[in-house]
Order: structure tokens, then sequence, then C-alpha cells
């Protein structure tokens, strides 16, 4: 037991710390004057995690919707960002352009603040870029499993953290599941993109609907459509509000041009979050706790079974019959 007396005692922030608030506010400030006020509400929070804006209302769509993960940095961020700045700097070398796509991961880990998703999607990242720089083989399961293993040594609290655990259950469907269904799906005549675009929101889907039924009672059954309608506009609205972003400390009529190119973008995605969860049914409700969990793991691997068994087309009846 730790009894703590006295009053407390706040400490001075960094030059580090004041820098990357500067820029979080100047962002803010831009996105405000550049669009409609809840576009711009959600900007800073699609972009950096910064969700103080964003209304009770908006918040409560998207979590009904199953978008909420899109307002947590994690590592479909890094990925787009990394990429991004990979490809730009290819012409300069792959030493040089890993080094840059290093800076940028590190200030941007500081600046959208090291939650849990971010630090495993910062250090999963940087394994990688150090396998591109040793010219070997990039393997995402070997990186996630060097990641949790380095963030439980540094941060053993981060072993009951609800958003690691959502961030890692979800990397590892999309490593182990997604690739496999959409190889599948290719095979069968379907476009790959949408097939990868299919197997990725299905994968997460089915692999952390388990953990948020237990945390919240409830599964979103139109989290897989609104994702795949939303999914189109979140590298755009990354790409353009993370340069917005940078921008907005020295130059702010640029980041304001870029942040109005997001318009159209943002319009969209809250169109999407507003009308899945104005959806007749858009949630099930399931018990709490360790019972959720089970109930809905085991729905959802009788779910793949069903699909891959040859009684799939009594299971695909009698799971429309239930969606009625």
């Amino acid at each position: 037991t730790l009894t703590a007396t006295g009053e407390p005692v706040l400490g001075t922030p960094s030059l580090v710390q004041r820098a990357a608030a500067t820029v979080r506010a100047r962002f803010a400030a831009a996105a405000r004057e550049a669009l409609p006020a809840q576009s711009a509400a959600m900007l800073p929070a699609l972009v950096l995690g910064d969700t103080a804006g964003v209304p009770d209302a908006t918040a409560q769509q998207f979590k009904t919707a199953g978008l909420t993960h899109l307002t947590a940095v994690s590592g479909a961020n890094v990925t787009i960002i990394c990429g991004t700045v990979l490809f730009a700097a290819r012409l300069i070398g792959p030493r040089v352009a890993v080094a840059v796509a290093a800076v940028t991961l590190a200030g941007f880990v500081v600046v959208v603040q090291p939650s849990a998703s971010v630090l495993r999607a910062a250090l999963m990242g940087a394994i990688a870029l150090l396998g591109i720089l040793t010219a070997r083989r990039r393997q995402a399961i070997p990186a996630l499993a060097a990641a949790v293993l380095v963030l439980m040594i540094a941060a053993p609290q981060l072993a009951v953290d609800v958003g690691f655990a959502l961030s890692v259950a979800a990397t590892a469907g999309l490593v182990l599941i997604a690739p496999g269904w959409s190889r599948r799906l290719v095979a069968r005549g379907w476009p790959k993109p949408l097939a990868d675009a299919v197997c990725v929101a299905v994968a997460a889907q089915l692999v952390t609907a388990p953990l948020i039924a237990g945390l919240s009672g409830t599964v979103s059954v139109v989290a897989v459509a609104a994702n795949l309608a939303a999914a189109p506009v979140i590298a755009p609205i990354t790409v353009l509000g993370t340069a917005a972003a940078v921008l907005s400390t020295c130059w702010v009529g640029g980041a304001q041009l870029l942040i109005r190119f997001t318009g159209p973008e943002l319009w969209w995605l809250l169109r999407v979050a507003q009308w899945a969860a104005a959806a007749p049914g858009a949630t099930v409700p399931v018990p709490a706790g360790a019972a959720g969990v089970l109930l809905v793991g085991v729905a959802g691997a009788l779910g793949v079974w069903l699909w891959r068994s040859r009684w799939r087309r009594t299971g695909q009846a009698a799971a429309a019959v239930c969606a009625v």
C-alpha cells in the first residue's frame, strides 16, 4: 500500500512536449477556421487522436457504428504515414529514406502522445524499418511478437490495458486471417482491392468483437459495412491532415488549404457513422464479462466453420432469417 501525503506538485513539461502541444493546438485552430464545426472537431481526432472537441452525440454514433477505432491512432496511421514518407523519399536511397521515415515516426508518436495502441504500432513500425535497412524479410507476426515482448518489459501495466489488447488482437487477425480469406475470394473472381477491404473489415471485427462484447455488453452488427464504406477516405484524411498539422506550425494558410481538401472525405465519414448508427438493430445486447466474450467468440468461430463447411448455404439461410 502506498500512501501519499502533502499537496501535489505539478512538474514542467519538456520542450518537446510543449512543441507537441503547440502543434496540436495550432492544427485544431486551423481546422476550425477551414471546416464546418462537426468536421473540424473530427479531423484532429482522426489524425492526432485528439478527441477533446468531438461532441458526445458524434462519439456515440461512431461507437454504435463500430468506427471508434478510427479516432484512436494506431497501426493504420503509422503505416500510411511511414509508407507515404518512404514512397516520397525513394529517390534518395533506401538508407536515407528509412532514416527520414524513422524521424517522422518518432515525431508522430510525440505529437499524438504514446497511448498503448500508438506504442505497439510505433514499435512494429520501427522493427519493420530496421528490416528494410538490413535487407531482411519483413514478417508481421515476429514483429508483433517482438513489439509485445518489449512493451511488456518496458511497461508491464499494458498487460491489463484494454486498448493494447484490442490493438494486438486486431493486428494478429489482419495478419493471420485476412490474407488467406482474400486469396480465396480472388480465386473466385473477386477484384483484389475489394477482396482485401472486405476481409480486413471482417477479420478485424471477428477477433475484436468478443473483447468489445465483454467490455460493453453489446455487439455492433453494422461495423463491417460501416468500415467498408469508410475505408476509401481514411488514407486521404490521414496524409493531408498530417501534412497540414506540420504546416500549421509555420504556414497557417497552407495548412488551411490542405485541410479544406479533407472536407468531402470528412463529410462522407460522418454521414456513414450517422446512417450506420441509425440503422434498426445496429447493436445487439449480449452478456457483459466472460459470458459475453465466450458467447460472441463461439458465435464467430461457428460462423467461420459454417462458411467453410458443406453446410454453408444452410448457415447463410439461417443467418439471413436471424437478421430479418
